[in-house]
C-alpha cells in the first residue's frame, strides 16, 4: 500500500478479526494505589499482562485477586465487567476484564 493518507489506507485495508482465547497466564502485575483521573473508586486495582497463547499478550486489569498471592503463570480467565458509568442515566460501558482462578 505505500504511504498515504490515513484514512484511505484504513478503507483499503482487508480486515482481520480474530478470536482472543477466554484463558490465560499471568505474566506480569503492577498494582496501582495512585489512580488516573476517573479511577479514584477503584484502588487498589491491578493490572496486568496476560499471556494467551505462545505469540499472543494482551494487557487488562485484573478483578476478584484481593486475598489471593498473585503468582506468575496463575490461570486467569476473561470476564465482562463494568468499565465506566456516565452519570446515573449516562451509558454504562461494559468491557473485558481478567479474573484469577
Amino acid at each position: 500500500m505505500g504511504q498515504g493518507f490515513p484514512a484511505k489506507i484504513w478503507r483499503e485495508a482487508k480486515e482481520e478479526y480474530q478470536e482472543l482465547r477466554q484463558e490465560g497466564r499471568l505474566l506480569y502485575w503492577t498494582t496501582i494505589k495512585i489512580p488516573g483521573e476517573g479511577y479514584e473508586a477503584m484502588v487498589p486495582y491491578v493490572v496486568a499482562l496476560i499471556r494467551l497463547s505462545k505469540d499472543k499478550v494482551i494487557g487488562g486489569q485484573l478483578v476478584s485477586w484481593q486475598g489471593k498471592q498473585l503468582k506468575k503463570g496463575m490461570k486467569v480467565v476473561s470476564v465482562p465487567r463494568r468499565m465506566r458509568a456516565n452519570g446515573e442515566e449516562g451509558p454504562i460501558r461494559y468491557g473485558i476484564k481478567w479474573k484469577v482462578r
